[in-house]
């Protein structure tokens, strides 16, 4: 596969942001979240699972203009005719998602792993991410955000991912610092796949809530480095969108890194299956969606192809 030249791939990109954000509006449920699947003795089951449009929620700030983690630069490549429109197509999606969020949340505070109806458990990740998402300037948390994720992280230690979202959420609320903890390295080390937690530090420092010293990142790059594929990309296309980020943000200036970025973006925009036609990549607590797949690669691929070294103006 040749590499595109730069102004292609901004080209492609174009085309991947103008045909998806349409087909995202057209995935949302009047619930207002995202269609997610859970694999259940072998069958996609539909299936609410507010995180998943959380993390969705998150990555299309990129191309919110009321956000401040809007990539300008991302939006740039719609044409101007249509930007209106698409303005409010990303709106409407964004909203609908938090109307979700606030539905889905217990009367306690919490959420629960699989809705607001059912007996999943009340869920740290979900938790402590959905919360997040209120650290903004158009709504707030009315709850005491803060002792309620402290309690759940007492109660549930082996949530990895809730574990650093919970310290993520605590940095901005001021009550720590915004260094990762060196023991949540030790527990990603002894997983068999940690894409999905070492993604999850990675994106918190591009948003600059979280800061990672030069051994932590090289630690996050030799693990990131191990589960690619003898291709020389990652497994599947939702692992290729998160490693995308962990290279970016890890990269130590060696040749071969950049080489393993540019094959997985170039994987990704040369994709000759549209994202409707996508398998359901599981994501967490063997759910997973296409649709937020696509919300995460749109920003991954902003992030690479147009500003790969720049972190977030704003912390979130």
């Amino acid at each position: 596969m040749d590499k595109p030249a730069n102004s292609h791939r901004q080209q492609l990109l174009e085309q991947l942001v103008v045909r998806s954000v349409p087909w995202l509006l057209r995935q949302q449920l009047p619930t207002g979240e995202l269609v997610s699947y859970r694999d259940i003795d072998g069958y996609a089951t539909p299936f609410a699972c507010p995180l998943l449009s959380a993390l969705a929620l998150d990555a299309l700030d990129c191309l919110d203009t009321s956000s401040p983690h809007f990539h300008e630069r991302l939006f740039d490549l719609v044409p101007a005719a249509g930007r209106a429109q698409f303005r409010t197509i990303v709106s409407t999606l964004r909203w609908r998602l938090r109307l979700h969020l606030a539905a889905s949340q217990s009367s306690n505070g919490c959420w629960r792993r699989f809705g607001l109806h059912g007996d999943s458990p009340f869920d740290l990740a979900t938790t402590a991410f959905c919360y997040l998402m209120y650290l903004d300037k158009i709504s707030r948390p009315q709850r005491d955000y803060a002792t309620l994720t402290t309690q759940l992280s007492a109660s549930q230690p082996d949530d990895l991912l809730g574990q650093i979202f919970t310290v993520r959420l605590l940095n901005l609320a001021g009550s720590c610092d915004a260094a990762v903890p060196t023991a949540l390295f030790v527990r990603i080390e002894s997983l068999s796949d940690p894409i999905l937690p070492l993604w999850a530090i990675a994106q918190a420092h591009r948003q600059r809530a979280l800061t990672l010293d030069p051994t932590q990142r090289a630690i996050m790059l030799h693990l990131a480095l191990e589960q690619m594929t003898p291709s020389g990309v990652f497994g599947n296309r939702l692992h290729n969108v998160l490693g995308i980020t962990i290279l970016t943000v890890c990269d130590d200036g060696r040749p071969a890194i950049g080489a393993a970025v540019d094959r997985c973006i170039d994987t990704l925009l040369l994709d000759p299956q549209p994202p409707w036609l996508w398998p359901r990549d599981l994501l967490v607590y063997g759910a997973g969606s296409a649709a937020v797949t696509l919300a995460l690669a749109l920003r991954s691929l902003a992030q690479a192809v147009l500003a790969p070294r720049e972190l977030e103006i704003a912390p979130c």
